[in-house]
């Protein structure tokens, strides 16, 4: 009986370890699709239900640039894929709802 509690265990814990690969190549997927299309200093806000990333990037305020422009891209993290980039002159962007 012990046999048989030890080697259920051992399977669990090979199979919780399976997941965490693929999780992690979804993490690198948005972070690098957002880093070459928006730049280094990209910020990553999620939604309520963590299904799609926000990544905004805006270059910091200057004297001859004192509204500096906002490129954010919308990305949906289980279906891997990029739903909506916008590239603007000036404002902000956060989430509404969890759609």
């Amino acid at each position: 009986m012990k046999t048989i509690l030890f080697l259920l265990l051992i399977i669990s814990f090979a199979s919780c370890t399976c997941n965490l690969p693929e999780k992690k190549q979804e993490t690198q997927t948005y972070i690098s699709l957002a880093e070459s299309k928006l730049g280094g200093h990209t910020e990553y806000v999620f939604n309520s239900s963590k299904n799609y990333v926000l990544c905004v990037s805006q270059a910091k305020a200057t004297v001859t640039g004192p509204i500096p422009p906002l490129n954010f891209l919308v990305y949906d993290v289980e279906n891997s894929k990029l739903l909506y980039e916008r590239h603007i002159a000036a404002g902000t962007v956060a989430w509404k709802s969890n759609t």
